[in-house]
C-alpha cells in the first residue's frame, strides 16, 4: 500500500497588519490500492481526499486569539478509509465533507 500526504500554508498579506494576521491553507492525502484479506482475493480503491482551512489570529486585550474555519473532506468524495471484521468483512465509510469553526485564547 503507498501512501502520500502534502499540506501547505500561506500568511495572507493583503489586509492591514491591525486587523489581525490572516493564514490559508490545505493540502491532500493518498491511499493507494490495498487487501482487504489474507488472500488478497479482494482489494480496496485508492482515494484522494482534500482539506483547506482560513485562520485569523488577532489580539483582543492583549491575549492572542484565534478563530480557525476547517473543511475536511473538501469535494465530498466518497471513500473508504479501513476495514474491521474477523470472519465476516465490514468496510467503513469515510468521512463526508465536514466544516468545523473553533476559536482559541491563550493567556
Amino acid at each position: 500500500m503507498h501512501t502520500a500526504s502534502l499540506y501547505v500554508s500561506h500568511h495572507l498579506t493583503v489586509f492591514p497588519e491591525a486587523t489581525g494576521q490572516w493564514h490559508v491553507g490545505g493540502g491532500g492525502r493518498y491511499v493507494g490500492k490495498r487487501p482487504v484479506d489474507n488472500d488478497n482475493s479482494f482489494w480496496m480503491d485508492s482515494y484522494t481526499v482534500a482539506d483547506t482551512f482560513l485562520r485569523w489570529d488577532l489580539p483582543v486585550s492583549d491575549y492572542k486569539t484565534c478563530l480557525q474555519l476547517n473543511v475536511d473532506n473538501l469535494f465530498d468524495k466518497h471513500y473508504y478509509p479501513s476495514n474491521t471484521g474477523s470472519g465476516q468483512l465490514q468496510v467503513n465509510e469515510g468521512e463526508p465533507r465536514t466544516a468545523r469553526l473553533t476559536a482559541s485564547v491563550t493567556f
